[in-house]
Order: structure tokens, then sequence, then C-alpha cells
């Protein structure tokens, strides 16, 4: 296994560690795009800074999930760029990487709800609340903003905390793009119509 130094979109100081297994590894990696885990449960788009030989001297150190470029999208040059704006403005290099790099470049995840297969409960050891909860998703999965809405609670952190330590739902992270194409609707009238 190598290491990697990520630029995260995040207004944190520094560079983020990962580790990355020799078959992600191309010649080209610096300034490549890739996936990475944060905290407990997000995933972040990040770009590779630097190629690091020694291992880091933390306790864990978690693994790149994905490399999604062949080529990198950013050249060293911008890189240093980018590191230049960051001592420049006084400003994390997260923060200059996020206002930096195009939307549709980005990937962030999302926290989803789902409910356990095959599942059998007593409706009547559960709240009202819970009770809705578990409907709304028997079809699909949903975000907790979808659950919020549909509930019309200011906050459902609690509940689904219920939920899941019963064994009833679990929670799980999307990888997902923010970037949404702008569509336009038009009509064109045939010849004959137009005069």
């Amino acid at each position: 296994m190598r290491f990697i130094e990520v630029i995260l979109p995040l207004p944190l100081p520094g560079y983020f560690s990962y580790g990355i297994q020799e078959s992600m590894i191309h010649d080209q990696l610096v300034g490549c795009r890739v996936i990475v885990p944060f905290g407990k449960r997000k995933i972040y788009t990040g770009i590779v800074a630097r190629v690091i030989e020694n291992e880091p001297g933390y306790l864990s150190i978690k693994e790149v999930i994905d490399v999604l470029d062949d080529r990198p999208i950013l050249n060293r040059e911008q890189l240093r760029f980018i590191e230049w704006i960051s001592r420049y403005y006084m400003s994390t290099i997260g923060e200059v990487f996020n206002a930096a790099i195009p939307a549709n470049l980005k990937l962030t995840s999302e926290s989803y709800v789902g409910i356990m297969p095959m599942l059998e409960y007593d409706a009547s050891a559960l709240s009202h609340n819970e009770l809705d909860i578990l409907e709304f998703l028997e079809n699909s999965e949903r975000t907790q903003e979808e659950i919020r809405q549909i509930t019309g609670l200011k906050s459902v952190y609690r509940i689904l905390k219920n939920l899941r330590e019963k064994g009833l739902i679990y929670l799980f992270e999307k990888v997902k793009d923010k970037y949404a194409p702008k569509t336009e609707k038009r009509v064109r009238l045939t010849d004959q119509y137009s005069t």
C-alpha cells in the first residue's frame, strides 16, 4: 500500500493523508480526483496533491475508495497556484479548492435511510412517528431531508436513532453528483403553421 495527501473541499487547514492500493496507482496520479471517506459517514471528492512514500505516523489511516480520473484534471502549476492563493489570502486550501473547481467535477455523499429487509415488527411498541417513517420507507430508501418533510417534524434524528437501535432501519451514504444540467423546453412550429 502507498500513501497520498489529498485536498478536500472543506474549510480545514492542511492536507489529508490516505492509503491507496497499488492497483489504483498510475503514472499521473497527482491532480486526479479521488473519492475518500471523511469522518464516520461522509464521502468527498478530493484532489491528489502528492504521493508520499513513507507511512504517516497515525494510529489508523483510511483508504481511498476510488480514483475517478485516468489523467489529472489539475496540473502541478495549477496545484501550486491554489496553494499560493491559500497562503496569500490566508484561507484554507480546501476553501480555495472548493471555489476553484467547477461544480460538475465535485461529488459528495448524502445520508440515506432504508428499512431492513424481511422486516416484521410489533406496531403497538412503536410511536406514531416511527410507524409513519417505516411506512414511508417501505417502497424505497429515502434521505433524512425527505423523511423530515413527509413527517413535518423539525428534527427526525432522535426517531431514526431509536429505529436504528431497534434494528428496524439502516443508514448509509450514497455518492451523488452536485451538478444538474439546466434544461429548457422549446417548441418549433412546422413550416405549414409558421406562416
